[in-house]
């Protein structure tokens, strides 16, 4: 399967947003997750495997981030739950997700801010990374939206959504003003893979005080998903601050789209 968006690679998550650049010694990781009904069967298993991987991955050949790396693991449905508390990387332990019922994400997200807060009341931590995986919405969003809009420009917080198939992306949008948003591709909708390995990457190196050097700029998000007469959902692809008009999409989320799909200069 084929990476799908302007940068073209073989992976089976495709970035919506653009990456900007943050640094931190000690990091912490919420995982906020949607464990409602449609995420059922495959899908909430191929999920728990790819939390459960994600400290290994970020830990492996790196004691330093096994001890100054935490993370804890929400989830929701019609209510939120705590699944793990704050825990180094090396006292992780796996987690096993259930789906079922609804999908309340405006609560949840407003729950996740007040733990991410409790993380930022210890002075080791300045920043932390809620990293938000859904194929849906319900509830407003509109005050955590501004919450999270504000901590980004405090420096306090990083915040990663992958819209799986069926997730409503003006909502994502929304919540990330474009920024570091992924969405899975139907081909690989049960595959986690590609998200977690990128997102360890990451979270390594922005410890290092820098950013993966794989993920460019993207600086139109409207050119990402228009088919071959142009249309998607948000108007017309253009060729706005240098972005080409069209993009080599294949048969994706967004269905059969044309060549090209360069970044201009």
């Amino acid at each position: 399967m084929k990476f799908i968006g302007l940068n073209d690679s073989d992976t089976g998550i495709r970035t919506v947003g653009q990456e900007v650049t943050v640094s931190a010694t000690h990091a912490a990781v919420l995982f906020l997750l949607d464990e409602s009904g449609s995420m059922s069967g495959n899908n909430i298993i191929s999920l728990n495997d790819a939390i459960n991987r994600f400290p290994g991955d970020v830990s492996a050949n790196n004691n330093f981030a096994k001890t100054n790396i935490e993370i804890a693991v929400m989830a929701f449905s019609s209510s939120v739950r705590l699944v793990s508390d704050w825990r180094p990387l090396a006292n992780y332990t796996p987690v096993s997700l259930s789906a079922d019922g609804g999908t309340n994400l405006g609560s949840a997200l407003d729950s996740a801010i007040t733990k991410a807060k409790e993380k930022l009341d210890n002075n080791l931590f300045k920043m932390v990374h809620i990293v938000l995986i859904s194929d849906g919405c319900g509830g407003s969003v509109t005050a955590a939206a501004r919450e999270i809009e504000k901590m980004k420009k405090d420096g306090t917080l990083v915040f990663w959504m992958l819209g799986v198939p069926g997730y409503d992306r003006r909502t994502a949008l929304k919540l990330t003003g474009g920024e570091r948003l992924y969405e899975l591709k139907h081909g690989k909708q049960f595959d986690y893979t590609d998200f977690i390995t990128m997102l360890a990457s990451a979270i390594i190196k922005i410890q290092n005080e820098s950013v993966p050097p794989t993920l460019q700029p993207i600086p139109e998000v409207k050119t990402i998903g228009f088919n071959q007469s142009g249309n998607n959902q948000f108007g017309a692809g253009n060729s706005n601050n240098g972005t080409s008009g069209s993009g080599s999409f294949g048969s994706g989320f967004f269905g059969k789209g044309t060549s090209g799909g360069k970044l201009g200069k």
